[in-house]
């Protein structure tokens, strides 16, 4: 019964390896790795028919078999070549960005040895260590789920400014964007929350975007009398803080306030304080004569910016002064 199920799952495995070898499977394929891995091949022949040839292989290898209730040498080395394949393009994925449409054949390669353990102590082995490698290439695709949640705007946005209420450079960068109405329509804004009052004030912020649409009054909103939340509301924008730290983390970034932009004329016109961080250096821009990326806050942490208000107001005074017209 067992190595009926594994055949089947092999054959499963040489139809959808088939599928995505003929472009078929993309729709399944929603993941940052399924367009960097897109095409891949060894010696000019695409993996996905490499994939196709191996599992068609394995199923005629199980049907042939005369011994039932052992495994022959062929089909145990195969299938053990094969984790020790699928291991190390796990390993390329858990460090690079997950292909989804790959770990459907891994996941149909994993059940396939499922179905064949009993019989090899030898796959017992490789797939504990095979199983871990999945297991963080699984992961993987969770963290590419993980985009960032604005309070503001699109998340198609031409501007990105990550900020946290509690940070003094992120106010007045809020301050300045509220000011400049033509860049509204272009700009999103991606709370953090540092300290404990943060959430509270995230929270005034969305609900005066969502009454009003005006990001003059939501920016007013944050400096507004504290009101309470309930637990949900807790909860809810804790994750939404979260998500968002999760992108600076994996952006490289320092600090907020964060600036990311596909339109570097853009995020000039809007004077936001942010130097090009290496990471993401392409798609960021900054205005010219402005703060270096770590005068601003930390978003790991709670922030310590709090106690250099004034060596800030400095810095933003002086920035001002460069930037005006003379």
């Amino acid at each position: 019964m067992r190595r009926a199920a594994a055949i089947l799952f092999s054959l499963a495995g040489t139809a959808f390896c088939i599928l995505a070898a003929l472009g078929l499977a993309d729709a399944v394929c929603a993941t940052e790795g399924c367009a960097l891995f897109k095409g891949a091949a060894i010696l000019g022949l695409d993996l996905y028919w490499i994939g196709a040839a191996f599992f068609f292989g394995m199923s005629l290898l199980l049907l042939l078999q005369r011994r039932r209730r052992e495994l022959s040498a062929s089909v145990m080395l195969l299938l053990a070549a094969g984790l020790v394949v699928d291991a190390f393009l796990l390993a390329v994925q858990a460090v690079t960005a997950p292909c989804l449409s790959c770990l459907v054949v891994a996941a149909l390669l994993g059940i396939t040895v499922l179905m064949l353990l009993p019989g090899s102590t030898l796959l017992a082995r490789t797939a504990v260590v095979w199983v871990v490698i999945f297991a963080a290439a699984l992961a993987g695709v969770a963290r590419d789920q993980l985009t960032p949640v604005p309070a503001f705007g699109n998340p198609t946005a031409a501007v990105k400014v990550f900020f946290s209420p509690s940070c003094f450079v992120c106010q007045m960068e809020l301050q300045e964007l509220a000011g400049k109405s033509d860049l509204h329509k272009d700009l999103a804004l991606y709370p953090v929350a540092n300290e404990s009052g943060d959430l509270e004030a995230i929270h005034r912020f969305r609900r005066v975007v969502a009454e009003s649409g005006s990001l003059p009054m939501a920016v007013d909103a944050l400096f507004s009398a504290g009101e309470g939340l309930s637990l949900g509301e807790s909860l809810q924008l804790q994750a939404v803080s979260f998500r968002n730290k999760v992108f600076l983390a994996r952006a490289g970034a320092r600090s907020i306030p964060y600036v990311l932009t596909s339109s570097p004329a853009l995020l000039q016109s809007a004077s936001a304080r942010q130097a090009p961080t290496p990471a993401v250096a392409s798609d960021i821009g900054a205005a010219p004569g402005l703060a270096p990326a770590d005068e601003g806050c930390g978003y790991a942490r709670e922030s310590s910016c709090a106690d250099e208000a004034a060596r800030n107001a400095q810095l933003y005074s002086r920035n001002s002064r460069q930037s005006s017209p003379q």
